[in-house]
């Protein structure tokens, strides 16, 4: 694809979510206005900042007059997934992408995305790039990995080393340098299972809005952290993914974001985070209670055995950890022998509603 001949593409919506990120948000803002894929909406989601986020934002917009870019302000502060759930209701496009304020696009981010999912010759649900470590100046200071999708080479003492060649440009003085073309990345399928599911922080995802639509759940205040996982797991579970090996956005560790915590050398943060662990037995469910009252929509999307086989999993999970779910509408989509076998056997444990 070159940039400035796209003929027939999809609209992509970017959402940007921030809160308290004065020092950041214009970096995330150019790095959206840079990117070689033109044909975007962007709406910038403000979660109730106090730190004069809203102001950089509106100003940018003023100067840059473009009219692709619009504000959105939480009357009140909502956690990621409420920003998540406005910006999508406030866009459009066909593929939705969000960026944390605090981190950067490669140029190549959202053509990279766009185009793995609309070549992938199937619904799947969401696509998922590599991301460069970077210091709160935008210096690279470690590469991530995604799946088996490693940036950079491993040294004889088993820690990463950067080449110049792993390095795109984050910053760049002419403009023109930033669209430069790059080799074609690697693109793996990977299909719907509880088993394999390649994974990063928000900055490198992009989803199928059809998709999306049926697993924001409708009161997303509930999930204020780990946002990024939540929706990433539904989708993937119920839609399958895509890994995209090459590392086309940047993670900003500034100290008091999420992973920041986190080894530098190359870490798959869905293994390690302590928070997604806290969080997941929660979320998973979060999951089957969504499941059940869309089962209708979901169906629609993936087919009557899918949702079942994935209602089947999420049940036996929560079983398995005792996690409390609620059971309403459950014979609709098992049937009514299992699903009275289910609340026997959760009654039984105590978990069940």
């Amino acid at each position: 694809m070159t940039s400035g001949t796209q003929i027939g593409t999809s609209k992509a919506a970017v959402v940007i979510t921030c809160f308290n990120y004065a020092g950041y948000v214009a970096d995330a803002l150019d790095s959206v206005a840079s990117q070689s894929y033109r044909d975007f909406e962007c709406v910038v989601v403000d979660d109730a900042s106090t730190d004069g986020s809203a102001e950089i934002v509106q100003k940018w917009i003023a100067e840059n007059k473009d009219s692709r870019f619009k504000f959105l302000r939480q009357g009140s502060n909502s956690g990621q997934l409420a920003g998540f759930a406005s910006g999508l209701a406030a866009t459009s496009g066909e593929f939705v992408a969000f960026l944390d304020a605090d981190d950067l696009w490669f140029p190549e981010f959202l053509e990279r995305h766009v185009d793995a999912l609309t070549s992938c010759g199937s619904d799947v649900g969401v696509s998922c790039s590599d991301l460069l470590q970077v210091d709160g100046k935008g210096r690279i200071v470690a590469g991530t990995y995604v799946g088996t999708s490693i940036v950079g080479r491993p040294s004889l003492n088993g820690e990463m080393k950067l080449t110049s060649e792993d390095i795109p440009p984050i910053f760049a003085s002419d403009p023109a340098e930033l669209n430069h073309e790059h080799e074609k990345p690697k693109v793996r399928l990977v299909r719907a299972s509880f088993r394999e599911s390649p994974w990063n922080v928000t900055s490198g995802l992009v989803f199928r809005r059809a998709v999306l639509e049926v697993v924001i759940p409708s009161n997303p205040e509930a999930v204020r952290i780990c946002a990024d996982a939540y929706i990433f797991s539904f989708c993937h579970y119920i839609a399958g993914s895509i890994s995209i090996d090459k590392a086309l956005s940047a993670y900003r560790r500034h100290g008091k974001n999420g992973y920041a915590f986190l080894p530098l050398a190359g870490q798959n943060v869905i293994t390690t985070s302590a928070v997604w662990d806290q969080q997941r037995g929660i979320y998973l469910g979060a999951m089957l209670t969504h499941l059940l009252a869309r089962r209708e929509a979901i169906t629609a999307l993936t087919g009557r055995e899918r949702t079942r086989w994935f209602a089947r999993k999420l049940m036996k999970i929560c079983l398995e950890n005792r996690i409390p779910f609620n059971s309403s509408q459950l014979a609709e989509v098992i049937g009514r022998r299992q699903a009275l076998r289910y609340r026997i056997k959760a009654t039984f444990l105590g978990v069940g509603r």
